[in-house]
């Protein structure tokens, strides 16, 4: 029992002081604010903080096959006040997109981050659903090909 004791201490004091270095990722995407994207264009800011031991170095919207990386290092002081850190004030992300015609409708686009360790978080999902033009007019048109 006494040999016991200091060996489950000293694995109570390991598994604290590895919780006490592992930084939940925080983070917020500022827009689109819609889950259901419909159009082409699609344009995401936001911020996201890793913490320094392991930083985010990376932010992408993927969908299928294709993939693009969002700017990252924007300036978010707003963010290093909110959170009290002040190495935070980096944490902004943002992008412009056209996605490609070979994106489906019913597709779902996915923002991940990417930590320095590796691990990839899921920040965000969008269900794509582009909105058609009614063709109802086409043989109206024919008809009259004049107007």
């Amino acid at each position: 029992m006494r040999v016991l004791m200091p060996c489950l201490l000293m694995l109570v004091m390991s598994q604290s002081g590895c919780a006490e270095e592992e930084q939940p990722l925080r983070f917020y995407v500022d827009a689109p604010l819609e889950q259901v994207w419909m159009d082409s264009e699609l344009t995401i800011n936001g911020w996201v903080w890793g913490g320094e031991r392991d930083p985010v170095v990376e932010v992408d919207l993927a969908v299928g096959e294709w993939q693009e990386s969002l700017s990252m290092g924007l300036e978010r002081s707003d963010v290093a006040s909110a959170l009290g850190v002040p190495d935070a004030v980096r944490s902004g992300f943002y992008g412009v997109f056209t996605l490609p015609e070979t994106v489906p409708a019913g597709s779902k686009l996915l923002l991940t981050a990417r930590r320095q360790s590796g691990e990839r978080i899921n920040l965000k999902s969008f269900d794509y659903e582009p909105q058609t033009v009614s063709q109802r007019w086409r043989p109206w048109l024919e008809r009259y090909p004049a107007w």
